[in-house]
């Protein structure tokens, strides 16, 4: 009784919106969820847009979905405890200017860090085997320094939702992704084991965000899992959706440290010399999985073992769309974006070439 009376306290602490919910039904809320007309001893589901499925069946970890109250959408992060499931709600108040903020400082770095990606092509144009490796790690920064700056480039975006939606075979992306992922990882010694999807799936997607999505779980894997460590991917198709799931080895995760891993800014001390990040990569995933009807699970399927399972829907454009040109930023100097993505794990040979 005491451990749900503090439960219950709890959440009154938080400025943004959090309720508990019990067999589901909505027990418990704090003022700000009281401000969105978040009903006490409502049924959960009839706020639920994405996920219900899976809500169902959760078992632990930290599951992110999508609920709509009001006519507006909401990404939630839900936690089961052994009393109550904690929603907390993601508002976006108070975060708006600090991405505005990133993405104008994204913008006002890349011009010069521009000339100095040009002049290390040039560099390594004319050089000897010892300068050649020089300008490999120079590269290699260069990658890591776009990385987050892609990021913060385009984190109101993520923020925002604001994606370029296509018809795609997502099946087909996401498989790309891994497979040009295995060969690169396996160029510095990693194993990324994967098997590829038995059935298409043509869905209403951004080609190009569902492949930042794998390539910042596979980089995630690689950075927190010991050099020795297979990486492990599954990907299928269940009914009308695309279930990915990523796996590695990874010591010391509390349930601490679930609950807060989605999180902007939050991270957790670096394993070792020479990682980087600013808390944004595991946010970007998760709003890539909600843009696409999608949901987003962290857990522990044993001890030592961390599993990302992210879930996009199987689904048609609400209204016809008439085609447009996307515009194409290319953020890499015409190097594959694996380069970039997977900067922080690769070694400096790889960006000799």
């Amino acid at each position: 009784m005491e451990q749900i009376n503090s439960t219950i306290s709890m959440i009154h602490m938080f400025p943004y919106p959090v309720f508990l919910v019990q067999n589901g039904i909505i027990t418990h809320r704090n003022q700000a969820a009281m401000q969105l007309d978040i009903s006490q001893d409502t049924p959960i589901y009839e706020f639920l847009t994405t996920g219900g499925d899976i809500y169902r069946q959760l078992g632990s970890g930290c599951l992110s979905l999508t609920l709509s109250i009001r006519n507006t959408d909401f990404l939630a992060t839900v936690i089961r405890t052994d009393n109550y499931d904690i929603f907390h709600l993601d508002t976006q108040e108070g975060d708006s200017s600090k991405l505005h903020a990133l993405a104008l400082a994204a913008s006002q770095l890349r011009q010069p860090l521009s000339q100095v990606t040009t002049s290390a092509e040039l560099l390594l144009a004319n050089s000897n085997r010892f300068q050649r490796e020089l300008t490999g790690h120079l590269n290699k920064a260069l990658m890591q320094i776009l990385r987050m700056l892609g990021n913060m480039s385009d984190a109101q975006d993520y923020a925002d939702r604001t994606y370029r939606m296509e018809t795609v075979d997502a099946a087909e992306v996401i498989w790309e992704a891994l497979e040009t992922a295995q060969a690169q990882l396996a160029s510095a010694g990693r194993t990324l084991l994967c098997k590829r999807p038995t059935a298409p799936m043509v869905t209403w997607a951004d080609r190009s965000m569902l492949e930042r999505a794998v390539y910042n779980l596979i980089s995630n894997a690689a950075k927190y899992s010991p050099k020795e460590s297979n990486i492990r991917t599954d990907l299928e198709i269940q009914s009308s959706r695309l279930v990915l799931r990523v796996e590695n080895t990874c010591q010391n995760i509390t349930p601490e440290l679930l609950g807060t891993i989605f999180f902007r800014y939050k991270r957790t001390p670096m394993v070792e010399p020479g990682e980087h990040g600013i808390g944004l990569g595991i946010p970007m995933i998760r709003s890539v999985a909600a843009a696409h009807a999608g949901t987003l699970l962290v857990d522990q399927p044993g001890s030592e073992t961390l599993r990302f399972t992210l879930t996009i829907a199987k689904r048609s454009p609400a209204h016809p769309v008439v085609s447009q040109p996307h515009i194409f930023v290319d953020d890499t100097g015409g190097k594959d974006v694996c380069l970039m993505e997977l900067s922080d794990v690769l070694s400096a040979e790889e960006y000799e070439n």
